[in-house]
């Protein structure tokens, strides 16, 4: 299932029905730190709230004026936990903690774009990554980079961003040829339904379930 959140990253606000409500004793984990938590996870017919996935984390926001904590990808699902329940059947409006969510757009783009040319340009491929509250980073496949390619890489990224070079989303299903164009970097096994592809301009394409920016600045 693509959620609203992927297919549209700037929505703010969405109504949705309530499909589920169980009550669940699993941990919130938030960059992560975990904390024990006992509440409900609810599912609804489509969600903008990011659920954690591809190394990106959770948003947070509401649900109406229940404070939504942790949203977590489960097969086709978004789970939702909150403290308090919500009847199934029920219209809510979602709204979305902007910051934290405009915060994660701008690193997992930034991580796209500097994993692209140190691969491309450097032969450096990524291996893993962090998105962080205070820090993030990318790990590639050396045992060290040069200050030279350091300084080289990050100039050329700033020169991408002062461009402001878009960034587009398209969706593919499993045999689809542009495929073959994309790569994969930890992408969920839960996303493989439709296949988003996150495209900086003829810069890179790489399958991907997380939220963008739509250009680089």
């Amino acid at each position: 299932m693509v959620f609203k959140c992927q297919e549209d990253s700037f929505l703010k606000e969405f109504t949705s029905k309530v499909l589920k409500c169980e009550e669940t004793k699993e941990s919130i984990v938030d960059y992560g730190k975990i904390t024990n938590f006992e509440g409900y996870q609810i599912v609804l017919e489509n969600t903008i709230l990011f659920p954690a996935g591809g190394g990106q984390p959770h948003d947070i926001g509401w649900l109406d004026n229940i404070e939504v904590l942790q949203v977590l990808h489960k097969g086709d699902e978004a789970l939702h936990f909150t403290k308090e329940p919500l009847a199934i059947g029920t219209t809510v409006t979602q709204k979305i903690q902007w910051e934290r969510r405009f915060d994660h757009m701008q690193q997992h783009s930034g991580q796209h774009l500097l994993s692209a040319i140190l691969e491309k340009e450097y032969t450096l491929p990524t291996t893993s990554w962090w998105l962080g509250a205070e820090e993030s980073y990318v790990e590639v496949d050396a045992s060290s980079v040069s200050e030279n390619v350091i300084r080289n890489v990050e100039n050329r990224c700033n020169d991408l961003i002062r461009d402001a070079v878009p960034v587009n989303v398209k969706f593919c299903k499993a045999n689809d040829p542009d495929l073959n164009e994309a790569h994969t970097r930890g992408l969920p096994k839960d996303c493989m339904d439709t296949i988003r592809i996150i495209c900086i301009g003829d810069i890179d394409e790489n399958m991907c379930c997380g939220t963008h920016v739509t250009n680089l600045r």
